[in-house]
């Protein structure tokens, strides 16, 4: 190899290891990420972007459609870009499907086919449409979902789970009486344990919420009554999973497997949960950490009941608002934004 070949050869290694970058969720490779940045110049046009689903979703593929209405016309010529966390993707593979309207020049569709957001990543997404050329950008935010802990929504469906002895009164009414948004705890299971009464983890979190054998002492002190098998802490995991197929211990002997009171503890937990951050050292790491009434209590109580609110705490003292982006906490993001993501689909109408 001469020196021109090498050289070559290096500057184009060069090229691909510092263009390249990692798999984005629009199916293709970034060979180009820089910052965006408009400089305000071409002609303004008003036109309107919708999105279905009208939030991010990450719980499962799914199609996105964008749906896009101009108050003039669009040219087959138009263009569209896509902002990933603040940066421009330039793209050399497309596989969306752009589809006009026949009886109707001022609305098209984009349509991208099973699109996978990781949960455990950051996914800040923007679609920017332009008439033309010399046209300037018309924006549209795709937002992450939202599922606020104490909104009172009604469950529209728990789909695809056909749980057998739950049903969706019954969660609406235990939530409801624990304020706890019924959606929410409806993805709660779903998360935990996929609606499976006798789901088992290898920590010994038993049944539809996965109550750790910490978090039941803490439930027991609100519930004295319920009985509890003392060997589910003696048992290793094996012991304990034939023990439950076997119906050594049934929901008679422990009331994590018990179905309702599952749901109700589980609710019990979160308010127990909710109680601790609002205690004086708790509420001030918020307080100093996040903008007077910004703090994500909803995405901070979940962490907590997945990660433990200790380990929440030290994140947010140690990353501010960036805290969910911890790689301490980083399967406490994927579980956030896939309970939030249960929420909104069990939620939505749209």
């Amino acid at each position: 190899m001469n020196a021109v070949e090498k050289f070559l050869t290096v500057g184009a290694a060069v090229v691909f290891t510092s263009c390249a970058g990692p798999t984005n969720p629009f199916g293709s490779h970034v060979w180009l990420l820089s910052e965006f940045k408009t400089n305000g110049q071409g002609l303004s046009h008003h036109a309107a972007i919708e999105t279905y689903p009208k939030r991010q979703v990450y719980h499962t593929p799914f199609d996105l459609v964008l749906n896009i209405q101009d108050d003039e016309y669009i040219p087959k010529t138009f263009r569209y870009e896509i902002l990933h966390n603040g940066k421009r993707i330039e793209r050399w593979w497309k596989s969306e499907k752009i589809t006009f309207n026949p009886q109707n020049p001022k609305k098209a569709q984009i349509t991208f086919e099973n699109l996978s957001l990781l949960p455990g990543r950051k996914n800040e997404i923007t679609f920017l449409y332009y008439r033309d050329k010399n046209a300037a950008p018309v924006a549209y935010k795709f937002l992450p979902p939202h599922c606020p802990l104490r909104a009172n929504r009604q469950i529209a469906s728990i789909n695809p789970f056909e749980p057998k002895n739950i049903d969706i009164p019954s969660i609406e009414d235990i939530a409801s009486r624990n304020k706890i948004n019924p959606s929410l705890l409806a993805a709660l299971v779903a998360q935990e344990s996929s609606f499976n009464p006798l789901a088992l983890s290898w920590a010994k979190a038993l049944g539809l919420t996965q109550v750790t054998p910490i978090a039941n002492k803490e439930i027991i002190r609100q519930r004295p009554d319920w009985k509890y098998d003392k060997d589910v802490e003696k048992l290793n995991f094996l012991q304990l999973k034939t023990s439950i197929l076997t119906n050594r211990i049934t929901k008679k002997q422990d009331w994590r497997l018990d179905e309702a009171k599952s749901l109700e503890g589980g609710s019990v937990y979160l308010n127990l949960l909710g109680e601790y951050w609002t205690k004086p050292n708790a509420k001030e790491v918020l307080q100093r950490s996040f903008s007077e009434e910004s703090a994500p209590l909803t995405d901070i109580l979940l962490a907590s009941y997945n990660s433990g609110a200790y380990r929440v705490k030290k994140a947010i003292i140690r990353n501010k608002e960036k805290w969910l982006e911890s790689k301490e906490l980083k399967e406490a993001r994927k579980y956030v934004m896939n309970i939030k993501s249960y929420c909104h689909a069990f939620t939505a109408k749209n």
